[in-house]
């Protein structure tokens, strides 16, 4: 049996947490649109949504690249792979680069992150692996692991704040899109 993502699974599940609005859900697509027109690959795709923690605060934009995917010989386990852009305007954004990896089983069993804050390098995290071992055997709770780590950082900038969330609900997301067929 093989492991398999499923994106629009991922688009349904990141729209279904607490503050997240898809900015496109009707295409037929679950919200993946091409980023430049000209190109039908799938390399090309992006969900874009809007975060807002509650009606108090200020919407913040992110951008998920359509995510790669990698199969381990003999069926061992799965790689996942997105870039996620926090849309800061004119040509700023902050990139995140988001790795979970899934065993023969589907479970989730590690997550890393890495962020790039734009012009303020400084500020640039990588979360170290976070494994299914460190989460006390729960896959659910590799992102509150990954999260906290995160949530600890002062990104010095309004808006960045939410980086945090942004990619505890992508780890979400994506654990629950990937399955054993």
């Amino acid at each position: 049996m093989a492991l398999s993502f499923n994106p629009t699974t991922y688009a349904q599940q990141l729209d279904a947490q607490s503050g997240i609005t898809l900015k496109n859900t009707d295409n037929g697509q679950s919200g993946w649109l091409p980023k430049d027109s000209t190109s039908p690959s799938t390399n090309n795709l992006v969900l874009e949504y809007v975060y807002q923690k509650d009606s108090n605060d200020d919407k913040t934009n992110y951008r998920t690249w359509y995510p790669e995917t990698s199969l381990m010989k003999d069926g061992a386990g799965l790689i996942v792979s997105a870039k996620i852009d926090h849309i800061r305007g004119d040509s700023l954004d902050d990139h995140i680069i988001l790795i979970c990896g899934f065993n023969a089983a589907a479970e989730l069993v590690v997550a890393q992150a890495s962020v790039q804050i734009t012009k303020d390098s400084k500020y640039n995290q990588t979360v170290p692996p976070q494994t299914l071992a460190m989460a006390r055997n729960d896959p659910g709770n590799i992102d509150n692991l990954v999260y906290d780590l995160l949530h600890a950082v002062d990104f010095h900038d309004y808006g960045r704040n939410t980086i945090d969330t942004a990619v505890k609900y992508s780890i979400i997301a994506i654990r629950k899109s990937v399955t054993k067929a």
